[in-house]
């Protein structure tokens, strides 16, 4: 989202792109809309950084950190420093890279053809020939 834009730079190995309604990153709305639960760090719900309220996130499974206080679904406001809430809650997830893979699976890079190694599961990009 932009108002949250600045927090994982562009570069990292890991980043898969911008969310922000209608207008995203491709394939990055397949990968957030499908995910089982939501952190949005420094995100601003509002009709602006919501592209008139296009985002297709169930904010019922949203964990909303924002610099003075976290949000947890719908429901009660913790009053917190975002940095004294995301790096204790940092160590204690466990790495999941689930995304990132899918995100890899059905990300085509403009312009270059696909290849496909013999000893790599089938892949839905390979097999509809994207």
């Amino acid at each position: 989202m932009p108002s949250a834009k600045g927090l994982v730079p562009e570069d990292h190995p890991h980043f898969i792109g911008s969310y922000w309604g209608v207008l995203r990153t491709p394939y990055t709305a397949e990968i957030v809309e499908s995910a089982d639960a939501y952190l949005f760090a420094g995100a601003i719900f509002d009709e602006f950084n919501s592209v008139g309220f296009s985002l297709l996130v169930k904010m019922e499974k949203a964990v909303v950190v924002q610099p003075d206080n976290v949000v947890t679904a719908y429901g009660p406001k913790f009053g917190c420093i975002q940095k004294d809430f995301l790096k204790p809650l940092a160590r204690r997830l466990e790495c999941n890279t689930t995304a990132y893979k899918n995100y890899h699976r059905i990300y085509v890079l403009e312009g270059l053809p696909l290849q496909y190694e013999s000893d790599e599961g089938l892949r839905v990009n390979i097999f509809f020939n994207v």
